[in-house]
């Protein structure tokens, strides 16, 4: 029996009988006097008398006889990974979020990015665009889903749901969407008519739905509010690359002018305009008479290969006739390195004919 609006420090005398049957008429004798003494002693917010429970920040009776501990500050972790980084290309996108015992519940999540695009060109309901693996109650529920297209919001915006692998039970659903720049992920979290996790965690996966931007700094921003008004704000970045000219992923090699693959990795130097070297010369400067002609070319390193050379003159003449097939005329220095270039050398003639006066001469050399 509970007695109650008994006074504090106050005695009372007691005695008690039973009734044996109904209407009082068979009954005991009442039992010895007694007494007791009542005190004033403090409840704690479980109702029990001099205990030690408390309410903790998250507004909870914890500690004392409750079971419960209490909670401790708002700190979830949280991770986003691109599976490739190479720009302008499509690369799956994991979102991770996790949170320790007895911290407070996350009521809605929010991801975004300041670059990048996802693809939902020919996506329809319940087309599979990835997976998640939720794990809640501290363990107690684990669970591995499907994330199907729930519903086309608009060219820019989807619905997603989590259904479960095995009983096809839906454990949440979420928003997908560009914000051109970047895209946008806002998942809300069910109530579960407590404030405190027992500890969760939520990776969800993206299957090629990411398209990387141009080569630079990519940065996604996670929101996450609890339920008790806490707000996480955390930042990551990621370096986008493009892969260059020779193949190697933000390597250096370029395109020159030339049209060749040229730096980075390639141990190749840019080619430099063209602009050969020329000099002609004469071993004797006697009118009329016959003399040796040397001409030289020369190139730096890098320069654009030759194909043709002509050389010309505005008087004088090769003396043709005192010439008969076989004979030496004369003779030619090739130096090419590295790409085989070699120099040939002919003799024609341009309008001097005969006696060898004329307006002058023409030859032209040929390298490969």
């Amino acid at each position: 029996e509970e007695l109650n609006n008994l006074l504090s420090n106050t005695t009372y005398v007691w005695q008690v009988r039973s009734f044996c049957s109904s209407g009082n008429t068979n009954s005991s004798w009442w039992s010895p006097v007694d007494t007791f003494l009542t005190t004033n002693d403090p409840v704690d917010c479980n109702n029990t008398p001099n205990g030690t429970a408390f309410i903790d920040s998250c507004g909870n009776c914890v500690g004392g006889t409750t079971g419960s501990s209490p909670c401790i500050p708002f700190s979830p972790t949280v991770s986003i990974t691109l599976s490739n980084i190479e720009c302008d290309n499509y690369s799956d996108i994991i979102f991770f979020t996790s949170q320790d015992p007895n911290e407070p519940d996350i009521s809605s999540t929010v991801f975004s990015s300041d670059s990048g695009s996802f693809d939902f060109n020919g996506l329809n309901s319940n087309d599979t665009i990835g997976s998640s693996t939720i794990v809640a109650g501290g363990g107690f529920i684990s669970v591995n889903t499907f994330l199907l297209v729930d519903f086309i919001i608009n060219s820019n915006r989807i619905s997603v749901k989590a259904v479960d692998s095995l009983t096809g039970t839906i454990y949440g659903s979420f928003t997908l969407e560009n914000t051109n720049p970047g895209v946008l992920v806002i998942a809300a979290s069910l109530p579960d008519n407590n404030n405190v996790t027992s500890g969760n965690s939520n990776e969800i996966y993206l299957d090629d739905l990411f398209v990387n931007p141009s080569p630079g700094l990519i940065t996604f921003t996670s929101t996450i509010n609890s339920e008790l008004g806490d707000v996480d704000i955390q930042n990551a970045t990621q370096s986008i690359h493009c892969i260059d000219c020779n193949g190697d992923l933000g390597g250096t090699a370029f395109i020159d002018s030339c049209g060749n693959c040229v730096g980075g990795n390639t141990g190749d130097a840019p080619c430099i305009p063209f602009s050969p070297t020329v000099s002609v010369s004469l071993s004797n400067t006697d009118c009329d008479s016959l003399t040796d002609l040397t001409i030289t070319v020369s190139q730096d390193p890098n320069e654009p290969d030759m194909s043709t050379s002509l050389f010309a003159s505005d008087s004088g003449s090769f003396a043709i006739n005192l010439m008969n097939i076989g004979d030496t005329v004369g003779n030619g220095v090739g130096d090419g390195v590295g790409d085989g270039v070699g120099v040939g050398v002919g003799a024609g003639v341009g309008d001097a004919v005969g006696d060898g006066v004329g307006a002058g001469v023409a030859m032209q050399a040929l390298s490969s």
